[in-house]
């Protein structure tokens, strides 16, 4: 597990773009350190469902400590762009350098909001599961419906159903035995316990 910036990855090229055992996967999560435990489970899931895939989850800085916990994840990826109120047009185009340079065969798109459909498009993988809303859904080649105000967590598992994988494993999830960030795990247990509390809401 590693916590990267804006540096090349090598990867696996995919000559189709179908879901196979032996692929790069990319979770693109914005947000912060609560968006980050909401799609652990749909990456533990994936992580299980495809034996031997390396995931990569994308997300802003300040999670990327946390993201590096999750058990089966290779990679966390800080990109200011997925940080609230990040997406300059700057770190916009830095993102979209760092996700162009690597090779991923799948990304699930963890966001209600357009940029990362526009990210996992324009990086050029072929096959995108995120959230049917808005027009940027159009970018995706998989679409799942978010039910009434069901918890995040819940919607974004759905989106392993859309890349094949049927095994889900429902229960959020991270290492805090392994050398990091003592401080940020703290952080991220509290909030996730604050959020299990509080009525789900929508952005």
């Amino acid at each position: 597990m590693r916590v990267t910036g804006l540096t090349p990855l090598p990867g696996r090229a995919s000559p189709h773009g179908t879901v196979s055992r032996e692929m790069n996967v990319l979770l693109l999560v914005d947000g912060g350190l609560v968006e980050v435990l909401q799609a652990s489970p749909l990456l533990r899931s994936l992580v299980a469902g495809l034996d031997g895939a390396d995931a990569t989850v994308a997300c802003a800085p300040a999670a990327a400590p946390v993201a590096a916990q999750i058990p089966g994840v290779t990679e966390a990826l800080a990109l200011p762009a997925l940080a609230p109120h990040g997406a300059t047009p700057g770190n916009v185009l830095r993102a979209w350098g760092a996700l162009r340079r690597r090779r991923f065969h799948a990304a699930a798109v963890c966001s209600e909001h357009p940029l990362g459909a526009l990210l996992a498009y324009f990086a050029g993988i072929p096959r995108r599961a995120g959230l049917a809303t808005g027009p940027a859904s159009l970018l995706l080649t998989d679409r799942v419906e978010r039910e009434g105000d069901e918890n995040r967590a819940t919607t974004w598992l759905r989106l392993a159903s859309a890349l094949g994988v049927e095994q889900q494993l429902h229960q959020p999830s991270y290492n805090p035995g392994v050398p990091g960030s003592p401080a940020a795990m703290a952080r991220a247990s509290s909030c996730w316990a604050r959020r299990r509390t509080a009525p789900a809401s929508r952005r």
